[in-house]
């Protein structure tokens, strides 16, 4: 089976919740991927994740599980996905209209750093612990989320499969 994550930019969300997933799930026939429909677009050019992105995977110690370089979401990248999880329905949309994705899709509503209203009150870029006071706020979602996804997917026999 396949999970495979999305968002934007694939620098932050969906990397993130592949990482937590990654590693609370082992020695599974389970794949677990993820990538951004605006991979390329917004590339950082200055690294392979966001600062906060990467402050996060080390607080929670999952360096291990994370991918290392962001991926632009392609036809080809989702074409053996048993499940699409969207951080919004429009990331869903894309892979279903632009790239004809037609498996089992989940919407998780997780909302990016730049839509959170308590992110529009920073003034400047002094306020660097109010953003990582609102990207803890946003990987407590993504856990959340995983949680709920982890007893879905485990049989009663304690074997791996889509729910």
């Amino acid at each position: 089976m396949h999970i495979h994550f999305i968002c934007s930019g694939n620098a932050f969300r969906s990397r993130l919740a592949e990482a937590y997933l990654k590693s609370k799930i082992k020695k599974t026939n389970l794949k677990i991927s993820s990538s951004g429909i605006n991979a390329n677009k917004y590339s950082l050019g200055n690294g392979p994740i966001c600062w906060y992105s990467m402050k996060l995977i080390d607080k929670n110690n999952i360096i291990k599980y994370m991918s290392w370089k962001e991926k632009q979401t392609t036809k080809e990248i989702i074409n053996d996905v048993d499940l699409l999880v969207g951080m919004s329905e429009d990331h869903i949309k894309y892979c279903q209209k632009k790239l004809g994705f037609v498996g089992k899709t989940i919407n998780w509503n997780i909302p990016d750093l730049n839509e959170m209203k308590e992110y529009q009150l920073i003034e400047d870029n002094q306020n660097d612990l109010k953003i990582i006071k609102l990207t803890e706020q946003i990987f407590d979602l993504i856990k959340d989320k995983n949680k709920d996804l982890i007893k879905c997917l485990k049989n009663s026999d304690g074997s791996v499969g889509l729910c």
